[in-house]
């Protein structure tokens, strides 16, 4: 787990810089677990009229390995368009039932035009132990949106305490910085960190749901001084 670990905290600590502004990250989880489907629908927005928003459903194929597709769009100017539509396939590293728990993913995102837009590799490592709940992202993007292809590093954490067994409440962060840029420029760079509550809902004997909200704060680069972060997760 060591050897899974060492590397991507390296990779973020070269992160940690400032420029401009985006959008707070997505995190990931590891699931769903074998036989079961995971519907989400997530939005980060500002205090103007820009909002990103994505639904996402997902199948566990077997103990390590899930697939899924997103569905992408962005409000802008009174506007919601669709941007892509991804693939995504999840694996992951380590069995079931270890402490920390560790797995890639891989996004295939295209557009309208059934141009290939994106790719993203993402490292996800999370563990829950005596009423806390960790969780960290680490992600690898090539985009090549307008035919500016560039690559970005980008991450996303979360650390949480269980409250009175019916929901979690902490902290969390996200950032993104550009490594090369394209033909037009780099792309957008900035960090934010804030509280997130999270609750958990059992919807019947096989089907639950998670809710989960944010406020982050700005920390660095330019635009919105805080973005609300907000998701809901269904598993059955």
């Amino acid at each position: 787990m060591r050897s899974f670990v060492a590397a991507p905290l390296a990779l973020l600590a070269g992160l940690i810089a400032t420029s401009a502004s985006a959008a707070p990250e997505q995190l990931d989880q590891l699931e769903p677990g074998k036989g079961t489907w995971q519907a989400e629908y997530h939005s980060t927005f500002d205090r103007g009229d820009e909002s990103e928003r994505s639904l996402e459903a997902m199948f566990g194929l077997g103990r390590r390995v899930a697939v899924g597709i997103e569905l992408e769009a962005e409000r802008s100017d009174g506007r919601m368009a669709v941007e892509a539509v991804a693939g995504k396939l999840l694996y992951r590293l380590t069995p079931d039932g270890s402490k920390v728990g560790a797995g890639l993913q891989l996004q295939l995102a295209v557009d309208g035009q059934a141009v290939m837009t994106e790719a993203e590799l993402r490292f996800i490592v999370e563990t829950r132990k005596r009423g806390w709940w960790g969780q960290a992202n680490l992600m690898l993007r090539r985009s090549a949106e307008s035919g500016n292809a560039e690559l970005n590093g980008a991450y996303a954490w979360s650390v949480q305490r269980s409250i009175a067994g019916v929901g979690w409440l902490g902290i969390e962060g996200s950032g993104q910085r550009p490594l090369s840029c394209g033909s037009t420029g780099c792309g957008e760079s900035g960090h934010s960190a804030g509280p997130s509550l999270t609750t958990e809902l059992e919807l019947g004997r096989t089907r639950e749901a998670e809710i989960g909200f944010a406020l982050l704060h700005r920390l660095s680069g330019r635009g919105p001084r805080t973005n609300p972060r907000f998701f809901v997760q269904i598993s059955f």
